[in-house]
Order: C-alpha cells, then sequence, then structure tokens
C-alpha cells in the first residue's frame, strides 16, 4: 500500500539514525525538502564538534559545504540548516546560567575549560541537547515557534545511543539545579511520542539490518519513540523466489559467462535481509512502520528526488513484506 510520508512530518522533532553509509544525510535532506514545500518552517541540523567542518547536509540543501556562523542558514523562507555543536551548546549554557555576563564571557574563553568540557564524560551530548533545546525554544512571535519541525541528522548508531542515554545517569551525578532542569525539559521532547521520533535508516544487507534492531532496543530502553524503519536502496524484484533460486544455480555452474550475475547477487541479499527483517519486525514489542526508498533515487540529485521520493516511499504492508519472503500476510 503506497503511501505519501506525512506520518513522518507529524511530529516536532525527527531523528534520523542507523548503521554508518545507509544514506541518513540524503535522506534527511529530502524529507527536510519536503516538509518545507509542505509549509511547515523547517530546521535541518547535523552534529560536529566544530563549526567550520565540511557539512553533507548543507552541501546537499544548498551546496555550500561549510558553516560559517552559528547561528542557521537560511536556504529558503521555510528552510534552514544550522550545526548542533556541543561547544557552542555549553558556551550557551554558560552564559545562561552564570549570572555576571563578563564572568560568563571569560569562562567560555577559558582554554582549560573548554578542554574540559569536551573530555569530561557526557558534557558534549549535554552541549548538544542544550543547543537543541535553544533552538526548539525560539519563537516569531509568542506561542508560535521558530521551527516547526525540526530534523536531527545523528551520526552512526553508537553517537545516538550515547545522546539518548545520557538523562538518566546526569539525573543520578545532578538531581538539582541547571544541568537538571536542562536534562528534565529534553526529556520532556524526547520521551513524548507526540513530539519526537527516530526514524532508523537501514540498507537490505544482513549487517544494517541487525544493527536497526540493536538500535531500536536501545532507543526502547531510554524511551525514545521509534518512528519507523526506512529500508534505503531496495532493489525491485521481477523475480519470484524459485527464479531467483534457479538462476543463483545457473550462475554457478556457469560464472562469469553471462552479465548479471552481481545484480542477482544484490536481489538475493535483499531477499535474505527483508526475511531477517521480518523475523525480527515479529520480536518486537510494539508495532514498527517500515518504508522503503527503491535503488533508483540513490542515483539523483537531491534537489529533483522529493517529487519522486514522495510518489515512490511506500509504507510496507505486511502482504508487502510477505512478498519479499516468499510468504504469507
Amino acid at each position: 500500500m503506497a503511501t505519501q510520508i506525512e506520518d513522518l512530518l507529524k511530529r516536532r522533532i525527527l531523528m534520523v539514525s542507523g548503521k554508518g553509509g545507509v544514506g541518513k544525510t540524503t535522506l534527511t535532506a529530502l524529507i527536510a525538502r519536503e516538509a518545507a514545500d509542505a509549509g511547515k518552517r523547517v530546521l535541518a541540523l547535523d552534529i560536529d564538534k566544530e563549526l567550520d567542518a565540511p557539512s553533507a547536509l548543507l552541501e546537499m540543501l544548498c551546496g555550500k559545504r561549510q558553516f560559517t556562523s552559528d547561528e542557521p542558514y537560511e536556504i529558503s523562507s521555510h528552510l534552514h540548516c544550522a550545526r548542533l555543536s556541543p561547544r557552542v551548546g555549553q558556551h550557551d549554557f554558560l552564559r545562561d546560567h552564570i549570572p555576571v555576563g563578563m564572568l560568563a564571557s571569560a569562562a567560555t574563553r577559558s582554554t582549560q575549560l573548554n578542554r574540559f568540557l569536551m573530555a569530561a564524560p557526557g558534557f558534549q551530548e549535554t552541549g548538544i541537547i542544550y543547543r537543541l533545546l535553544k533552538f526548539l525554544r525560539r519563537e516569531i512571535a509568542k506561542g508560535k515557534p521558530s521551527y516547526e519541525f525540526i530534523l536531527v541528522d545523528l551520526p552512526a548508531t553508537g553517537h545516538a545511543l550515547a545522546l539518548t542515554s545520557l538523562p538518566q545517569p546526569l539525573l543520578t551525578v545532578f538531581p538539582s539545579g541547571p544541568i537538571e532542569r536542562t536534562i528534565r525539559e529534553s526529556q520532556g521532547y524526547f520521551n513524548d511520542p507526540e513530539q519526537t521520533g527516530c526514524l532508523i535508516v537501514t540498507l537490505p544487507e544482513p549487517l544494517p539490518v541487525n544493527e536497526t534492531f540493536e538500535l531500536a532496543a536501545g532507543l526502547r530502553r531510554d524511551k525514545v519513540p521509534i518512528a519507523g524503519i526506512l529500508v534505503n536502496r531496495l532493489p525491485e524484484e521481477h523475480l519470484s523466489r524459485g527464479e531467483i533460486s534457479e538462476l543463483s544455480q545457473f550462475f554457478k555452474e556457469h560464472p562469469g559467462e553471462v552479465i548479471g550475475e552481481w545484480s542477482l547477487s544484490r536481489l538475493s541479499r535483499a531477499g535474505q535481509a527483508m526475511e531477517l527483517l521480518v523475523e525480527k519486525l515479529a520480536q518486537q514489542p510494539e508495532d514498527v512502520p517500515v518504508y522503503r526508498v527503491p535503488a533508483l533515487l540513490e542515483r539523483m540529485e537531491v534537489k529533483e528526488s522529493v517529487d519522486a521520493l514522495m510518489g515512490q516511499v511506500e509504507h510496507l504492508s505486511a502482504s508487502a513484506l510477505a512478498e519479499w519472503t516468499g510468504g504469507e500476510a
């Protein structure tokens, strides 16, 4: 059953994560453009320690490679892009909670303090969270947020879990005070399925699929809602399981004699990965929506792909998933 991806746009925050190399950044850019085209005020965010490091997300959205300011870069009236820098977030926190402005400024310039903040466990993630909260708090008028939809292009799985698992240990160390209030405020967003969801991007290959469910288990442990699983670069299957089996045997008997062996191998691996995905979905404690993006889109430019994505992203129903496994819905 084909559908648009409006369900992914209903929340205030959509985090995009998954194993490295699965296409998170490309899909973040596509969804950001779609949300902006739908009239939402969108802020697309990536994460890096330094503001002047190259940004793949910014480049995909507008061709610009680096941020020159810690303020959001305006791409269009409805679309902005910025970086969640832990250092900027830490400095924001100090300025907001050290009452004397000159002392706060001196603290942010301290080399020793900056080294400590970047090295101390959990403090980088705290800076990222506080910077995100600053963007969430911004208003263009009372009660009207500056950004209605915020996308966060998270690095690979480990970083996502480091961010989502941070609150509880910090609350143990800081049971009261400004850090506690910051964590509580972030939990109000991150643990609310009406406001936040994490979209896990995977490829139709066993290793990324396994890592997808490891991430899902971690998110569930941290009480972060799962918006869905998106299978990227899924090849179109025009052959039955029996035909794939027969062709595979033929290629074994005639190695290198006929073109198409690699394509068939990729199709076979995708089928096996989808079987694994269906098996693991059945073990989940709640229903997890599954979407797909055809392999064709990976060759298209981002700005040319939005309409194609909206037309071809599918929510994979039970019957559609069964087609990949040769079973019944």
